[in-house]
């Protein structure tokens, strides 16, 4: 079986997977000057200056990529690697009380 067609077959596993979603952080700049209007008065020890600007870290939702996933997973660890991540990820679903999309 060629390259093509066993990453045909992860996209069509990865469609029969639970949507699900993962946390991230995303890093944003902010300017000194908006810092000092939401009250920060010191960043790191420092006294804030509005030229400047300064990196803040926050979380956010996103959904979960199967596909990437499970192909960096099959790459790893070739086809347990795939069978593993899908047991996980329908244990966890389970868990969650997620409903999956396989047929």
């Amino acid at each position: 079986m060629g390259k093509a067609s066993k990453m045909k077959k992860l996209r069509k596993l990865s469609l029969q997977l639970p949507k699900m979603t993962e946390v991230i952080k995303v890093f944003t700049r902010v300017k000194g000057e908006d810092v000092i209007v939401q009250g920060v008065t010191e960043v790191q020890g420092e006294e804030v200056d509005p030229d400047l600007t300064y990196r803040k870290i926050e979380s956010k939702k996103v959904p979960l990529n199967h596909y990437k996933k499970m192909k960096k997973y099959y790459k790893d660890f070739g086809n347990a690697g795939i069978k593993g991540y899908a047991n996980a990820i329908l244990k966890e679903a389970d868990k969650s009380k997620i409903k999956s999309n396989a047929v």
